[in-house]
């Protein structure tokens, strides 16, 4: 069953990341918080899984033998850092889920994961403003050269401000943003992310914070449009679509005659700003799609003659001047850890997105972002922070789904389904979550 938990561990999720990525220490954002997770939960004797845990577990055991299949230092530095990220955002997720609705309110985690996207807009507009500039952060004069020379290493400690990429025969660079991530991919993948979780907690809160939320989200459109970023916009349109679909399954007609609206209007806005015009542009110019397919099928050829574990972490092609196993969370996995730990891992998500449908509207942001996250794996890498939200997102979503029922874990009884809240009284978040 579970029990109150204190706040402070995810309140660092809105609050740790900016101090440490001006340190040049990004990467212990994760499993620093996961940490601290795991030593309360330790203190508390007390920790829930959540249904199909098994499967996380299994794909957890994989990744660890895994690591026999590393040849060289500056692999195992890369292995390293994406297992203790893993863990992290594990230990994070089982914390979620180990708290009460009445500890650790979902509206609670909304904001601090709310918090989070304004860092994530502020480091798009660095990009857009400032897209030369490399960060010298205190760590990259502290670490020693060994791990400097880690190309991994220098990208997290002496992070870009944005991608700039000039393809043979285009005129203008295209000037992607990236911070505070290591590419423009990184924060598409985390925008997407967080804008089921920050367009459902907007509707939570109200005066100066909601304009504020508010102004900051339509400015995020700026940096967006110029990562020129496909798997971005695929995840919005999905996450539009789905919403649109589970209103008209509903009844509700009105959500999804305006989630209709946002699709025209955005796609007109798009034609008309030449942001389909440049986006195709690149494409063309940087033959990605070519690339990619190429590198899918040789990172199947080759972990078919390693199909158990792997090897530990991508490698480089045979075919290409990069590594395979980089081009989208599934294919690392495949080729880092086997098809067995693959399977392990998409499976659990499914089971996730199945057992998280029935959340109540105060958590169904958080599980419109697990169906995000279920196609975009496909295409974007899922090491660090996205991982962790999505990890939370199906943590809340699932414990949402399982409250339904138990009101004796919030502090009062829930409403009846027959009353209403009367006209222009204030609910607080923790009612707003009884309601549903």
């Amino acid at each position: 069953m579970p029990k109150d938990l204190p706040r402070w561990p995810i309140t660092l999720l809105g609050f740790l990341f900016p101090v440490l990525w001006f340190l040049g220490f990004s990467f212990l954002f994760i499993p620093l918080i996961g940490f601290c997770a795991t030593i309360v939960l330790i203190r508390r004797r007390h920790a829930l899984l959540p249904p199909a845990w098994y499967l996380w577990f299994g794909y957890l055991v994989l990744v660890a033998a895994s690591v026999v299949q590393i040849d060289s230092t500056g692999r195992l530095i890369g292995y390293a850092m994406r297992v203790f990220m893993v863990v992290g955002a594990t230990m994070i997720a089982v914390y979620v889920y180990s708290a009460t609705p009445r500890s650790l309110p979902t509206t609670y985690v909304f904001a601090m994961l709310s918090l989070l996207w304004v860092f994530v807009v502020f480091g798009g507009w660095l990009g857009v403003l400032l897209p030369e500039v490399t960060l010298q952060t205190p760590a990259s004069l502290v670490m020693p050269n060994f791990l400097m020379s880690n190309e991994l290493v220098d990208a997290l400690v002496r992070p870009r401000f944005a991608e700039i990429q000039q393809p043979y025969g285009v005129a203008e660079p295209f000037i992607r943003p990236a911070a505070p991530f290591q590419g423009a991919n990184g924060w598409g993948c985390n925008i997407a992310f967080l804008a089921p979780i920050v367009y459902r907690y907007i509707q939570t809160i109200s005066g100066w914070r909601r304009v504020t939320l508010i102004a900051i989200s339509l400015s995020a459109l700026v940096p967006a449009a110029a990562t020129l970023n496909r798997g971005l916009i695929i995840g919005l349109v999905l996450a539009i679509v789905y919403v649109a679909v589970r209103s008209i399954l509903s009844g509700n007609i009105r959500v999804a005659g305006v989630a209709a609206g946002v699709i025209l209007v955005g796609g007109f806005a798009a034609n008309a700003l030449g942001i389909v015009a440049t986006l195709s542009s690149r494409l063309e110019a940087s033959g990605t799609n070519d690339t990619r397919g190429a590198l899918y099928d040789e990172a199947i050829q080759r972990t078919l003659e390693s199909p158990i574990l792997g090897y530990g972490a991508p490698r480089p092609s045979l075919l290409l001047d990069v590594s395979v196993g980089t081009q989208g969370h599934i294919w690392n996995i495949m080729v880092s850890h086997g098809f067995l730990a693959l399977a392990f891992y998409v499976s659990f998500f499914l089971c996730m997105a199945w057992f998280g449908a029935k959340a109540r509207p105060i958590a169904d942001g958080a599980h419109v972002t697990v169906i995000v996250g279920v196609v975009l794996m496909w295409f974007y890498g899922l090491d660090g922070p996205q991982l962790a939200v999505l990890l939370i997102a199906a943590a809340l979503s699932v414990r949402d789904a399982r409250m339904v029922g138990r009101p004796f874990l919030e502090r009062e009884a829930p409403l009846k389904a027959t009353e209403k809240p009367a006209i222009g009284a204030k609910l607080s978040p923790l009612a707003l979550e009884r309601i549903g």
